[in-house]
């Protein structure tokens, strides 16, 4: 059996047949690998370990790994990480943990990940984070925690996140948020919290994130939302509220939001309705162009996400006998 590999530009079989050893990658190929090689070449800098049964990732497994870049770790059976799992990568850009049956992410398990630029555990079983999970990840910018089953979030979970960009956690089973908990994340643009178990927010939730472009609350169980919830989104250009509970918005949960800004409140074909009488401030906002609504091409169609009135009428016939003032 070859242990040692010559890396040229082509590359060749390492520990063959079940590996590759291209010219800076190593990348396994045996589907009922069980374990992490422990004969890595040290000077890979892209690790392929996807499609196996891997169920445990040891200590120090990856210590001589300094060059690695790139670890790919997606769709296997990691239940298990054990402290120290991660030592060794240093200079690690993206790290994939999707697809595996991780149940939890205890503190400081990236810690060693100083210049972690991308970091996916989507499609596991996470239902708890620590406050120093992502301690020492001062680089990260795009955190995907997708399809898991976190319930709440520790209010400084993200505080040491100060350059994240994007932050995804929908399909979760979120019933609430810490006032606060993402305030921290000064430079964030995008927040992805849809399809969770959202009832309510306090008007704090967002704090501090003036950066922040695009929010989707779509697909929760929010019936109402209070005053000045989105004052601090100073930068706000996209807002998904689309498949909740409510029926109406009140204008002062926009207040400080400068605008313009394109709204999702009904789906197409979603069978829940707006009191559109309720909504003609947005009707003059709408006029002046403070205010526009997602739309998505089907074909030669074009379908607007502007709210479905409960009394049949389209958002487009509405008309409002007196409009209150705008508020973008």
């Amino acid at each position: 059996m070859i242990r040692n590999c010559y890396f040229g530009v082509a590359g060749i079989l390492c520990n063959a047949p079940s590996s590759w050893c291209g010219s800076d990658h190593y990348r396994n190929r045996d589907r009922s690998l069980r374990e992490i090689p422990r004969d890595i070449p040290h000077d890979v800098t892209r690790v392929s370990l996807e499609n196996s049964r891997i169920s445990t990732v040891p200590a120090d497994i990856f210590s001589n790994l300094s060059h690695c870049t790139s670890l790919n770790l997606r769709n296997n059976r990691i239940s298990e990480i054990e402290d120290g799992g991660f030592n060794g990568l240093i200079d690690i850009e993206n790290l994939y943990l999707d697809q595996n049956r991780i149940s939890t992410l205890q503190g400081n398990i990236f810690s060693s990940m100083t210049f972690c630029d991308h970091l996916s555990v989507t499609q596991n079983r996470i239902r708890n984070l620590d406050n120093d999970t992502f301690s020492g990840m001062q680089h990260l910018s795009n955190l995907n925690l997708g399809y898991n089953k976190l319930i709440t979030l520790p209010i400084f979970v993200f505080d040491n996140l100060k350059m994240l960009k994007t932050l995804s956690l929908n399909k979760n089973s979120l019933q609430e948020l810490q006032p606060w908990v993402f305030s921290g994340l000064e430079d964030l643009q995008n927040l992805c919290l849809q399809d969770n178990q959202l009832r309510t927010l306090d008007d704090r939730t967002f704090s501090g994130l003036t950066s922040l472009k695009q929010l989707d609350l779509s697909k929760n169980k929010l019936q109402s939302l209070p005053p000045e919830i989105f004052s601090s989104l100073l930068a706000l250009t996209q807002l998904k509220l689309f498949s909740n509970r409510l029926t109406t918005l009140d204008p002062e949960s926009f207040a400080g939001v400068i605008g313009p800004i394109q709204l999702s409140l009904s789906a197409p074909d979603e069978e829940w309705f707006w009191d559109c009488g309720s909504l003609c401030w947005l009707k003059l906002e709408e006029r002046l162009s403070t205010v526009t609504w997602y739309t998505v091409t089907h074909g030669l169609s074009i379908k607007s996400y502007s709210p479905r009135c409960g009394d049949g009428t389209s958002w487009e016939d509405l008309k409002c006998e007196s409009e209150s003032c705008g508020k973008l």
